[in-house]
């Protein structure tokens, strides 16, 4: 079974160390490293450039991705991105191996739509997005791009939580907690509305 995946073209990289990397940083390449159970551990090295472009995108920590080093061809998720605590550029990147039976963990965007529909805002409320992202646990070849929610029947006083985000097949949350996503409040000055702060 094929996984669909966005390429990226690498190189093997022969020289570990700090040194090293630092080198290869002033030639605009990014060190990394593709690890996973069972498998060896590959370093490889990747243009700075593509990869700040990449990551930048949103859903890039979703994202498979098929590194081709040489003859090879490594499908990898990203895991960890260490940046310059300074400049923000890229330091490092970390990728773990997968195949279509690999169970991951992953970060996905929360997408809220209908925001200008909402019943609440239009009522004088006001939205509090406590999370723009959740974390789920799924095979590879299931990472959704993004969750969509829509806010249109929401009213003041209304919460979502976690629990009541219909999630795609093959797909569970990787918490146990029913944490808050969204909440519509009524305003602090919303005097005439008592209708609204009794909600509240």
């Amino acid at each position: 079974m094929s996984i669909a995946a966005q390429i990226i073209e690498g190189e093997y990289r022969t020289n570990l160390g700090k040194g090293s990397a630092r080198e290869l940083r002033r030639n605009k390449k990014v060190p990394a490293i593709i690890y996973g159970k069972n498998k060896e551990n590959v370093n490889i090295t990747l243009d700075a450039k593509e990869m700040t472009v990449r990551m930048h995108k949103s859903g890039f920590m979703a994202q498979l991705l098929n590194i081709k080093v040489g003859k090879e061809t490594y499908l990898a998720l990203p895991y960890e991105v260490q940046l310059h605590p300074v400049s923000d550029s890229i330091e490092h990147i970390d990728f773990i191996h997968v195949d279509e039976k690999s169970e991951v963990k992953v970060h996905v965007k929360i997408h809220y739509t209908n925001q200008d529909k909402t019943i609440g805002i239009k009522r004088g409320g006001v939205l509090n997005i406590v999370r723009r992202e959740i974390e789920l646990v799924c095979k590879a070849q299931n990472i959704p791009h993004f969750i969509e929610f829509d806010l249109s029947t929401l009213d003041i006083g209304s919460s979502i939580h976690i629990n009541d985000i219909d999630l795609p097949a093959g797909t569970r949350f990787a918490g146990t907690e029913n944490v808050t996503l969204v909440t519509i409040v009524g305003r602090v000055d919303d005097a005439e509305n008592p209708a609204a702060q009794s909600q509240q």
